[in-house]
């Protein structure tokens, strides 16, 4: 036993001494380097449709909805925002915004639900919603004691959702 644990042990030595087992020559080296994207599935989404209720002309008795809006967003998100653009973009008016008609002489003010009207300096002006919830929903309506004219209401606006 004394001479195969002697043996053993010389073997080891001399391996060690020139080299052998832990410190092999290198014969071939190369750096490599590989890339994978990964896409994104929370896609912003916006729908905006004219509400399935009627509306009569004359002067509404309860606060009538015209419009709704639905956006979702599942990245984090602090803030939703929609704002009149184009032809229903306005300036000042307050409570809401006005929504120009077939006939660009008659205009009604919309109101938002779960949305405040907001804007000025450093804000666009429109309606926000501080909510982080992935979907977000609303009604556009014309206001109780507003006085429509038949015709034609198109609204244009962009919808937003911001991050902090």
């Amino acid at each position: 036993m004394k001479e195969f644990a002697k043996k053993s042990l010389a073997i080891a030595v001399l391996m060690m001494t020139f080299g052998g087992g832990a410190h092999a020559t290198v014969v071939g080296s190369q750096e490599v380097q590989a890339r994978k994207t990964v896409e994104r599935v929370d896609v912003f989404r916006v729908e905006f449709d004219a509400s399935a209720n009627k509306v009569s002309e004359g002067e509404q008795s309860v606060d009538t909805n015209v419009f709704t809006l639905k956006m979702s967003e599942t990245a984090p998100h602090t803030e939703w925002g929609f704002f009149p653009v184009s032809s229903s973009r306005v300036g000042g008016a307050s409570g809401g915004a006005m929504v120009d008609v077939h006939n660009p002489n008659k205009k009604v003010v919309l109101g938002a639900r779960n949305m405040t009207w907001t804007g000025g300096i450093g804000r666009e002006v429109g309606w926000y919603a501080e909510d982080t919830k992935p979907q977000f929903e609303t009604s556009l309506y014309i206001p109780k004691g507003t006085r429509v004219d038949a015709g034609e209401y198109v609204f244009t606006a962009k919808a937003e959702v911001f991050a902090n």
